[in-house]
């Protein structure tokens, strides 16, 4: 554990310039050996990434991240440089690199690559890897924008759905309030014994009209008995 974050921060820049060394001797090593050195490059630079990580914690915890803002951002890029040469090297060992001026195959050798080109290659590879970054940046904010939209969509649709269910439970409501009150005052009249009365009567008097018509419509010897029609007794009767 270091003492301060200056101590911190050279012990990672330290680390930084093994590494740059160790990148740069794994061409003189043998081949049967350079893919086990390539895997500790790389723990190397996963190690120091984690340790720039960490001093940025203690920077915010001793609330001096404006003082070394500058220098973490250093390290970081420093970190970035190292990491893609490394990279770089690790694919053209694998036969696979092209750029536009410069194509390495399998038949070229690495110790024909001169610090330059090395130094080039990796600023073209991180050129496109930004671009590449930029492009899923777009496509993740397109597809955050149709997401809004759907869900936009989707809640307006719930909302009129919910409107829906609230007019149907309203409509039930009054349905079963009307049927209540037709009830009550089929209740009530019939209750009443006048109306009842009334509505006895009026059966009566229907039936006994209907009586007549078919007994005079089938019996015209009792119509002919008969001076005037019954029925026209109670049309006059009535009036």
């Amino acid at each position: 554990m270091y003492s301060s974050i200056e101590e911190y921060k050279v012990a990672i820049e330290n680390a930084l310039e093994n590494l740059s060394k160790d990148i740069n001797s794994i061409n003189k090593k043998e081949p049967s050996r350079q893919k086990f050195h390539f895997e500790q490059c790389q723990k190397q630079a996963i190690a120091i990434k984690e340790d720039i990580d960490a001093l940025e914690i203690e920077i915010i915890n001793a609330s001096k991240h404006s003082t070394y803002s500058e220098t973490l951002k250093k390290l970081r890029n420093r970190l970035k440089q190292v990491k893609t040469v490394l990279d770089f090297l690790q694919r053209q060992k694998a036969n696979i690199l092209k750029t536009d001026d410069l194509e390495v195959t399998e038949k070229k050798d690495l110790k024909n690559l001169t610090p330059f080109d090395l130094e080039r290659i990796g600023s073209k590879y991180q050129e496109k890897s930004i671009k590449k970054l930029e492009e899923i940046k777009v496509k993740i904010a397109s597809s955050h924008e149709k997401a809004d939209t759907i869900a936009i969509s989707l809640d307006e649709q719930t909302k009129k759905m919910e409107q829906a269910q609230v007019n149907t439970l309203d409509i039930k409501y009054d349905l079963k309030k009307g049927k209540a009150i037709i009830r009550y005052f089929s209740r009530e009249i019939w209750k009443d014994r006048l109306t009842r009365i009334l509505l006895i009567l009026v059966i009566l008097a229907l039936l006994a009209v209907i009586f007549l018509k078919l007994y005079y419509a089938y019996w015209p010897s009792a119509r002919n008995n008969s001076n005037e029609d019954p029925i026209d007794k109670i049309e006059k009767f009535s009036q």
